[in-house]
């Protein structure tokens, strides 16, 4: 069963809804992820790609963003339910552009993206990027990366991983979890010239 969560309230820049399932992810603080989501909005505003994939884009919330922006979007995830809610949230906001599917980052090849992508959003668990998806980031050498992490210390390992060919442009920290130690941090990293 699919059980639909609006995030309009949490986002000023227009309706966008996520749909969630068993098995799918979701930010679970609405109200911080309203925040990240605006702020990714914005960004993606400001860049008007014409291509972004979605790395571990869960249940599409990046996706969607960037598709209202008029780009191609793909969105890619390993979990089978995120990528169904992702594909149901694309169909009911009429955002044909975004199409999903279901499989690991570290599976893809540059030979699956025929055109160049201008927009990689990256979005992975705590581990961060696995070494086969930093070689594929290297390989498209998209002119950005928006990297949203749940933890600044693979982030930290991620950029240094990529650091001859991309620069952080700027980093936004969002407190998820008030009193803790968990911060989502969003990243605009650009390739260098």
């Amino acid at each position: 069963e699919i059980y639909t969560l609006s995030l309009h309230d949490a986002l000023p820049i227009s309706l966008i809804s996520v749909f969630v399932a068993s098995g799918s992810f979701v930010q679970s603080n609405f109200e911080m992820a309203g925040a990240l989501y605006s702020e990714a909005a914005t960004r993606l505003q400001q860049l008007a790609p014409r291509r972004v994939l979605d790395l571990y884009c869960g249940s599409g919330a990046f996706s969607l963003l960037a598709a209202r922006t008029g780009a191609e979007v793909f969105g890619v995830d390993i979990s089978v339910a995120s990528i169904d809610c992702a594909r149901h949230a694309a169909t009911r906001q009429g955002l044909s552009r975004a199409q999903f599917r279901d499989c690991s980052a570290g599976s893809l090849q540059r030979a699956d993206f025929p055109d160049d992508i201008d927009v990689v959003i990256c979005n992975p668990p705590r581990s961060g990027l696995d070494p086969a998806t930093v070689s594929l980031l290297r390989e498209l050498s998209p002119a950005v990366i928006l990297y949203s992490s749940c933890n600044p210390a693979t982030l930290v390992r991620d950029l240094q991983r990529l650091s001859d060919r991309y620069t952080p442009a700027w980093m936004k920290p969002f407190e998820m979890f008030p009193r803790t130690r968990h911060w989502e941090v969003l990243c605009q990293a650009d390739l260098r010239n």
